[in-house]
């Protein structure tokens, strides 16, 4: 799966917004509001990777385990994929 390039991570302070950037008319429903653990999923997500890759990488960098890791990427991936920033996909979940 990779992150879909019509869309691009900004940051505001603390808060980091998900924002597409092909729409001809502005939809604020498709601003993906995150956190820092999702900005890093979101940077890892611009190369082609896995699921295992995305939650190696946060339980590397935040100390936790890969049960609540991978909890949180899955919730995060379901995010990205109803709004259409993720593809390549798992069309069956």
């Amino acid at each position: 799966m990779k992150g879909n390039p019509a869309f691009s991570l900004r940051s505001i302070g603390d808060v980091y917004l998900l924002v597409p950037l092909k729409d001809e008319i502005f939809q604020k429903e498709k601003i993906i509001p995150t956190n820092e653990v999702g900005a890093l999923l979101w940077k890892t997500l611009q190369e082609e990777c896995t699921e295992e890759t995305l939650c190696h990488a946060v339980s590397e960098e935040y100390e936790i385990t890969r049960e609540t890791a991978l909890a949180d990427i899955r919730q995060f991936l379901k995010t990205l994929k109803k709004a259409g920033a993720l593809l390549n996909a798992n069309p069956y979940e």
